[in-house]
């Protein structure tokens, strides 16, 4: 890690319409951090992310940035609003390769090598519009990395994207914050905040008000499992805290999937509450 941090912010608030939305925020970057920004919708964490990345100027304080091999830094940004386009992807990525600097058989390269790792390579030619909510969040993904960037922001990464997905999208980011990328992430998913982050701070109303370290745990298909059950009495938003990876309801059944050490506390769960359960399988999330 270097001792000077690639990006400080120093005593920044931000004003919008005269109403605070950030307060005398100070937050150091250096090669090698993950950082989670976890807290309540709006605790401040997109506008946080936007002064990041230089997209909104502060109303106080400071923020400052280090050259990094003599050149100015570079931010991806996985944005939680995405148009569609009558583009297809490969038109819109080489289109954004051009503005990056990027020489086309590069562009070219890396949007074929990330397509294939998020599964969606036999799409490039097709026109965005008709693609699913999940599958315009594969491109966004792929437009923040087409140039390794410096920081790598995440605002709400895992929209529409299914478990295997998740998955996939998980080893990409830990593979280029194995490479010095900073990444920075909001999420209100804990999974994709324990597989990724080695830090976490938590805004309330536009104030740090904590922030620890953590280990950030790896994941494979192994630590999940399918529950298969139907109940008369327990409402299915009563189970919510459970499912931070997936459920839906089919027919008089529910499917979920959860990590392995949620198992028991939710098969419990659901007896003791009237319930019945039909299956119980190893998750399977990879195809394997």
């Amino acid at each position: 890690m270097q001792k000077e941090p690639i990006l400080k912010l120093i005593d920044v608030s931000k004003f919008f319409n005269k109403r605070m939305i950030l307060k005398k925020i100070n937050l150091s970057l250096y090669k090698g951090d993950s950082i989670a920004v976890v807290g309540n919708n709006g605790a401040g964490k997109s506008t946080l992310l936007n002064i990041i990345a230089g997209l909104c100027g502060v109303s106080e304080g400071q923020r400052t940035t280090n050259k990094t091999n003599g050149k100015e830094i570079s931010v991806g940004y996985v944005h939680d609003q995405f148009p569609k386009t009558k583009l297809t992807p490969m038109e819109y990525l080489s289109y954004m390769g051009r503005i990056a600097g990027i020489p086309k058989l590069e562009v070219r390269r890396r949007v074929v090598d990330l397509s294939t790792k998020l599964h969606i390579r036999e799409s490039l030619e097709t026109e965005m519009m008709y693609f699913s909510k999940g599958m315009i969040q594969k491109i966004n993904i792929i437009q923040a990395l087409i140039k390794k960037p410096d920081i790598l922001l995440l605002d709400e990464p895992l929209s529409g994207l299914d478990i295997s997905s998740q998955l996939d999208f998980i080893r990409i980011v830990n593979e280029v914050k194995n490479q010095g990328v900073i990444i920075i992430l909001t999420s209100h998913e804990t999974f994709i905040i324990n597989a990724i982050a080695n830090r976490i701070i938590n805004l309330n109303y536009g104030e740090i008000i904590s922030e620890e370290k953590v280990i950030p745990s790896f994941y494979t298909s192994e630590d999940f499992v399918e529950i298969r059950y139907s109940h008369t009495d327990l409402k299915n938003s009563e189970m919510q805290y459970f499912f931070n990876l997936y459920e839906e309801f089919e027919g008089n059944e529910y499917r979920v999937i959860v990590e392995n050490s949620l198992k028991d506390q939710l098969l419990l769960d659901i007896l003791t509450k009237g319930g019945s359960i039909h299956q119980v399988n190893s998750a399977n999330l990879l195809g394997e």
